[in-house]
């Protein structure tokens, strides 16, 4: 069971019409049936099941595969892009698969560097 504490702050002197203000504002956007509360209060959740994840030695970061484009489309070479990889869709991971690829070839190099160097 979690318990979730809101604490509203307010200036020092605060008139009491500014504060009447503020806490309507308060109400309005937090509590279960205000803007802010629901949606932190699913982040929280779904934080918490994934919690119960176990580790694994590898991360998929498949999703959208089927779809990358590897090297520039015809829209690419209209202007002038040369991209290692990309997809169709804004959601698919070949972004971090080219990050991690890259960042990879960075780490030998300065392992290969450093041991020339010891």
């Amino acid at each position: 069971r979690t318990e979730v504490t809101i604490y509203c702050i307010a200036p020092k002197g605060e008139s009491a019409e500014a504060r009447a203000r503020r806490i309507r504002q308060y109400e309005d956007f937090f509590n279960a049936s205000g803007m802010a509360t629901p949606d932190d209060l699913e982040e929280f959740r779904a934080c918490q099941e994934g919690f119960m994840g176990r580790a694994l030695e590898w991360n998929d970061m498949s999703r959208g595969a089927t779809h990358w484009v590897e090297g520039p489309d015809d829209e690419a070479d209209k202007i002038g892009l040369k991209p290692i990889l990309s997809g169709v869709k804004t959601e698919d991971e070949g972004l971090y698969v080219a990050q991690h690829t890259y960042w990879l070839e960075q780490i030998r190099k300065a392992a290969e560097a450093e041991a020339k160097n010891a």
